[in-house]
């Protein structure tokens, strides 16, 4: 196996065949020695982490087989604590064999190196007060994780279909989870017309923990943001305008000097709201790029390490782009240069990237195949 380089040289990692589905979700975060550890579906339905075993190759541990599930994994959220301890937290859904619903995994925070003797997962599995085996999950969201420690379990958001209704309307529910149990809440209560999304992304703002909704009304593309407490039958709602023309599809968020979340968008062009204005109903979405590389800018993530960000997209001409940023929440102060393309890409790709904590160097790991995982790694100053 090649060794790690600086500024964007491009590594294959061969896997097992079974280890990696090209058209299933990437997560990456850091090891215990600040390798990339990944996360996806296999081809055969588990969940898998592939890491690093000190050996120059590396390990593709089953968790799902550890932790006892049963049945193919339909959506897996993972994130790592912005703490020293880098403690990890993992929630995951399964369709139960001979049923059409969905089973719900939540874990306790574990340190990267439980994965080296994985049977010791079973120790961090929190058990629910009582699954609920009438929904579909289709997609976990969780907000930012600050402290490894079981009772700073981030807000976990599932969207999901009930599995005897013919409609395809998506629900959205609070999975309220504590030191020793989860459980689900009410349904989120959004407008009728949201429930065609476009995407989700978790959030804290001065009114709370919630969620912003990207959807389509009346063929314009509209976006809110509502807060999602346990059990709130009352949650603060607030519209929030993005302009004609924007062709925004992908959001994701980023964690400013305050501790709340500001918004960045992508579509024709880079746009943001900060948290603090993110909060009041009429407020405005802002292009902060033109760049012509944003042209069509999607499948967005954005990957911080205190006050470094840095956004990844792929645009219409199928070009993988890369952008500097700060946390600062100020429009004209975000971006650091113009944003730089990386490489061609495929219809199919799918891609996560994490920033050292420690070095501030980018890793970028990509798959476009079952058979490779490709590592970009670059350093926050070089471009």
């Amino acid at each position: 196996m090649a060794d790690l380089h600086i500024d964007s040289q491009l590594m294959n990692y061969m896997l097992p065949a079974s280890s990696i589905n090209n058209k299933k979700h990437l997560v990456a975060i850091h090891d215990e020695q600040h390798q990339p550890l990944v996360f996806s579906i296999g081809n055969d339905g588990s969940l898998y982490a592939i890491k690093a075993n000190g050996s120059g190759s590396n390990n593709s541990i089953n968790v799902s087989a550890s932790v006892g599930a049963r049945g193919t994994v339909d959506a897996f959220i993972v994130k790592q604590a912005s703490d020293a301890n880098g403690g990890i937290f993992l929630a995951f859904s399964n369709t139960v064999p001979n049923s059409a619903a969905s089973e719900l995994h939540v874990l306790a925070p574990f340190k990267p190196e439980v994965l080296n003797t994985p049977d010791q997962l079973t120790r961090y599995v929190i058990f629910g007060v009582a699954q609920n085996d009438k929904v579909k999950i289709n997609a976990l969201h969780m907000g930012q994780a600050t402290k490894s420690s079981a009772n700073a379990w981030p807000l976990l958001i599932a969207s999901y279909n009930y599995v005897q209704e013919h409609n395809k309307d998506a629900n959205i529910s609070r999975i309220l989870v504590e030191a020793n149990k989860w459980r689900w809440t009410s349904d989120l209560r959004i407008y009728e017309q949201a429930k065609s999304t476009v995407s989700i992304a978790a959030g804290t703002l001065s009114v709370g923990d919630g969620l912003f909704v990207l959807y389509r009304k009346d063929q314009r593309t509209t976006l809110m943001f509502t807060t999602i407490l346990p059990d709130d039958d009352s949650p603060w709602t607030v519209d929030l305008v993005v302009p004609n023309g924007s062709n925004i599809n992908s959001i994701s968020t980023y964690i400013d000097p305050d501790g709340n979340t500001g918004l960045i968008l992508a579509g024709d062009g880079l746009w943001h709201i900060p948290a603090k204005y993110a909060a009041d109903s009429g407020n405005t979405i802002k292009k902060i790029s033109s760049d012509p590389l944003y042209k069509g800018a999607t499948n967005m993530h954005v990957a911080q390490s205190g006050d470094t960000v840095s956004i990844w997209f792929s645009n219409t001409d199928r070009v993988l782009g890369y952008q500097q940023a700060t946390n600062s929440g100020e429009d004209a102060q975000m971006l650091l240069g113009a944003p730089i393309p990386l490489r061609p890409t495929g219809p199919t790709i799918d891609y996560s990237a994490i920033i050292d904590p420690s070095t501030k160097s980018q890793s970028f790991i990509v798959v476009e195949d079952s058979d490779h995982l490709l590592l970009m790694e670059q350093a926050t100053e070089t471009k």
